[in-house]
């Protein structure tokens, strides 16, 4: 992959992947040789959290307002493990957006006298470090009670000699419905 590369196309570097957004970078990092030798199994890694962001894992259930007592934002954070919405928060974190009050109501979390940042990717901590499991606004419930991650799919997807690309959705029913597209008319 990508960090494969621009790890032999730099050897003896230090090269690094950082994760973060417009509103907030750097949210976390790893190095791309330990990048690329994961197996993904938590999610795609994004490494060690910045000493200069503080991050939460909100549940996908909890029901965020632009303004939280302290305790409503407590009770809405995922257990250690647990996925959820990534939110942050930091000196160098956007508080605001520029002429345009709908979209600081829909992605900013007031609590206290900090204000945090909906990313709006899924995620979970493990061991103190992150990994990404792809937007939030993508990951359902399966007819069967458990999450899908369509991201994580994607990637394995991808892994196929005759994949070209291919996403899991959720269907009307309530199932994960898998579509692949093949380079191969025969698959």
């Amino acid at each position: 992959g990508f960090a494969e590369e621009l790890s032999a196309a730099f050897s003896g570097a230090a090269v690094s992947a950082v994760y973060g957004s417009t509103e907030a970078e750097p949210i976390a990092a790893i190095a791309a040789d330990e990048l690329a030798a994961s197996d993904c199994a938590d999610g795609v890694p994004a490494g060690e959290v910045s000493a200069f962001i503080e991050l939460r894992v909100v549940r996908f259930d909890a029901v965020l307002r632009h303004e939280m007592k302290e305790e409503e934002w407590s009770a809405a954070q995922a257990a250690p493990g647990e996925a959820g919405e990534i939110c942050v928060a930091g000196g160098h974190v956007l508080k605001t957006y520029y002429r345009n009050p709908e979209a600081e109501k829909e992605n900013k979390i007031k609590v206290g006298g900090k204000i945090f940042h909906r990313t709006g990717d899924a995620g979970r901590l493990v061991g103190g470090r992150l990994f990404l499991l792809g937007r939030a606004s993508r990951v359902f419930t399966t007819q069967g009670g458990a999450k899908a991650y369509p991201a994580l799919i994607e990637r394995e997807l991808l892994k196929l000699d005759s994949s070209t690309a291919g996403t899991l959705v959720r269907g009307r029913d309530g199932r994960a419905v898998l579509i692949l597209d093949s380079a191969d008319p025969e698959a």
